[in-house]
Order: structure tokens, then sequence, then C-alpha cells
């Protein structure tokens, strides 16, 4: 909260000096900076930081999608697909992106996809799962309405 005083007192004081320096009598000199060197180190900063998320959340979907349960889910949706889609979903035209969310907790999980509808609208698929001699099996699945956020989860406990 100190920098909101000291911004006032820079702002209305006739040296235009902060509190530090006018505690230790001493001036800041601002060294003139070429603009364009300025404005391309805030670029390359902000590039640094998007190429971290970007391959970030690139890393998360792969490891992700080589999981058992997405590769149940995949096939799922096409039996799904092939069975002439469900009333509950609605008819699939494209489903092959990487999952949106991936959860696993003990011997049951979910999987929430993207998938376009015979209208090329885009709609979530959820696919819930129970583990069973290392097998997933389907249990139910229903559309989302709503695009849930980006999360991947995997907790395992041992229950007595």
């Amino acid at each position: 909260m100190i920098w909101l005083i000291d911004a006032f007192v820079i702002g209305f004081s006739k040296s235009k000096r902060g509190i530090g320096n006018i505690a230790s009598k001493t001036k800041t000199v601002w060294k003139e900076e070429n603009i364009i060197l300025r404005l391309s180190k805030i670029f390359i900063g902000i590039a640094f930081i998007a190429v971290f998320f970007m391959v970030n959340i690139g890393l998360n979907s792969k490891v992700y999608s080589n999981t058992d349960i997405y590769r149940t889910s995949l096939e799922v949706v096409k039996i799904i697909k092939a069975n002439g889609n469900d009333k509950s979903v609605g008819g699939i035209q494209k489903y092959d992106y990487l999952p949106l969310q991936v959860q696993i907790k003990n011997e049951s999980g979910f999987v929430i996809l993207k998938y376009k509808d015979d209208s090329n609208n885009e709609k979530y698929l959820y696919l819930e799962f129970k583990k069973q001699n290392d097998q997933w099996l389907y249990v139910k699945g229903s559309q989302v309405d709503k695009k849930p956020q980006q999360a991947y989860s995997i907790q395992y406990s041992k229950t007595l």
C-alpha cells in the first residue's frame, strides 16, 4: 500500500521524488532509452510467457490423450456415431479433438470432449466410466451445455 502513498507524493511534490528518495536525500535519474528497444523487450517477454503456456497446455493435452480412459471414450463416441447417434447427445459429425477434461478418481472417471453436431455447432460431451478388471466401462453420457474449463486430474486412494 505504500506505493499508493509514494505515487501521491511524487505527483504533488515540486521535486518529483518518492518517499525513499526524500528520506535518503537522493535523486533518481531516468536514462532515456530508445522506444523501439523498450517495446522489443516487452514483446519478447510477452512472447516467452505465451510460448510457456502453449507448451504447458499442449503437453498436458498430449499426456492425457494417451490415457486408457481417453482412448475408451473415443471408442464409445465411434459406437454412438455408428449406431445412429444418441438422442441425449445429438448428431456427431466431428469429435477428434483433444480432451477438454479428464478426471480419474479411484475406479471411476469422466472425460469431456468437444464435438460438432449435424448443424456444425460446437457441443461438449460428458462421458462417465467405471474401471473393472483393468478395463474402462462406459456408464453414461450426456451433453454439457457450456464449455468447461480445461482441467486434468488423476487421484488414486485406497479405500478400506
